[in-house]
């Protein structure tokens, strides 16, 4: 069983950190990834109370392979979506009780965790009818969708070694 997580551009080293840890570690990388919250500078605050921390101490990961998402930006009408890198974490990499699913629906609005479990992995790998919705507006509008919008999301408090994963595409 497999988690996965967008190879960084410009990658260096072989762990993958959350925001905060990058800021003293990578400023540089900081710097860049920081960039992406220009128009949501709340977003990196934003409290996950299971875990008691924020969004920029977890390291974001998800159940649905790369090549599902790509094919669902095809079935929505984006056949020019580049391919995408991803690290494929094996699931004992990480530590349960350091990890939540957060769960982002379109339908009255809402954000919710439940604690992960490796047992219910099936469930995580889904591309939601949401996700699906977000990529055909997105098309009809001209715009660049986001990849993993409303897609479940494995959240992670801590660094994760990549040094053993595979890299795979989609």
């Amino acid at each position: 069983m497999f988690l996965y997580h967008v190879v960084p551009p410009g990658m260096r080293g072989d762990r993958l950190y959350p925001l905060r840890q990058l800021r003293t570690k990578m400023p540089d990388i900081y710097r860049r990834h920081m960039a992406k919250y220009v128009d949501r500078p709340a977003l990196p605050s934003t409290r996950i109370p299971p875990l008691e921390c924020g969004w920029g101490d977890v390291v974001f990961l998800t159940a649905v392979h790369p090549r599902k998402l790509r094919a669902a930006l095809h079935s929505c009408g984006h056949t020019d979506a580049a391919e995408m890198r991803a690290y494929e974490i094996h699931v004992d990499s990480i530590h349960q009780l350091e990890s939540v699913v957060m769960y982002d629906r379109v339908g009255d609005r809402y954000v919710s965790y439940i604690p992960f479990n490796a047992i219910r992995m099936s469930e995580y790998d889904m591309v939601p009818e949401d996700t699906l919705r977000h990529y055909r507006l997105s098309k009809l509008l001209g715009q660049k969708p986001f990849r993993h919008q409303y897609v479940p999301q494995i959240l992670y408090r801590g660094s994760i070694d990549v040094s053993n994963a595979q890299i795979v595409t989609g």
